[in-house]
């Protein structure tokens, strides 16, 4: 049930944003020792962006990669416990032929119990240098920011030499490509527009065309009570990079199509001729 009059023509202003922003935090406290990009650089993604001082990091790693790789707990772990399994095999078969009493095989036994439960803690102290290692890895991977995406720089908030800590601004990047143009239409004009379409955008500044293209990507389906307008969100193609960001363009409803008449539920059904 459509409870709106007659759409009225305007033109509505919207606000084209880039397709993408971020703004990249610091992971850790850190020192910056390396901006490899300007602003207004151009930056392929996951390219790094932001080289902090990994000195005392690659030390840690390099501690845990040879922990993490010491062959010789377990090696004598090992030698030790084939040694008692000898042993208490010995003493077993002098108890056999009764050269040994049972203690002295009890006693045996639980030597090489305890020679395999040491084996067992070297190889889990392996595991557990292994898990530090990868640790120690990530650590020092995160001492390289890199980018998510293709962009641009447009802000360095901080310089080589600055004391970082952790969630700290360093760098803004955002993409050009595609833009993104956000418009608010009247509440007339839903059910009137059909994603996946191209509409014609008007921008606010000279350029080589009177319009831009804009591929209608989504429309929000919640009405904003409060000024009666809902959300389009229009996908504009800039792979040149021609166009910037943060201008403004202007959609005319005069170009939408009249919208379908649709029966009111207010309407009753109709009446039907009694059966006798």
């Amino acid at each position: 049930m459509w409870l709106v009059g007659p759409a009225a023509a305007e033109r509505v202003q919207g606000l084209v944003d880039p397709g993408r922003e971020v703004t990249l935090g610091s992971p850790l406290d850190a020192i910056v020792a390396e901006l490899p990009y300007q602003e207004g650089d151009r930056v392929p993604e996951g390219e790094a962006v932001v080289l902090m001082d990994d000195r005392l990091q690659a030390v840690e790693v390099e501690k845990a990669r040879l922990r993490a790789e010491a062959e010789a707990p377990i090696a004598e772990a090992s030698a030790v416990l084939a040694e008692q399994e000898i042993i208490l095999a010995r003493k077993e078969d002098a108890m056999a032929g009764s050269a040994a009493n049972e203690w002295e095989v009890r006693q045996a036994r639980l030597q090489r119990d305890q020679a395999a439960a040491r084996l067992q803690d070297a190889e889990d102290q392996r595991k557990l240098a292994m898990t530090e290692l990868r640790l120690q890895e990530e650590m020092l991977h995160r001492h390289r920011v890199r980018s998510p995406f293709d962009g641009r720089v447009t802000r360095r908030h901080v310089e080589p030499g600055t004391n970082l800590q952790r969630g700290q601004e360093i760098l803004s990047l955002v993409s050009l490509d595609p833009l993104l143009a956000r418009v608010y239409l009247p509440i007339e004009m839903f059910g009137r527009l059909k994603v996946g379409e191209v509409y014609p955008l008007e921008p606010d500044f000279v350029i080589s065309r009177e319009t831009i293209p804009g591929r209608l990507i989504a429309i929000d389906p919640v009405i904003d009570s409060a000024s009666r307008t809902f959300r389009c969100l229009f996908e504009i193609e800039n792979d040149q990079e021609k166009l910037p960001a943060g201008f403004v363009v202007f959609f005319d409803t005069d170009a939408l199509p009249e919208a379908p008449a649709a029966p009111s539920l207010l309407d009753g059904p109709a009446p039907t001729a009694d059966a006798g």
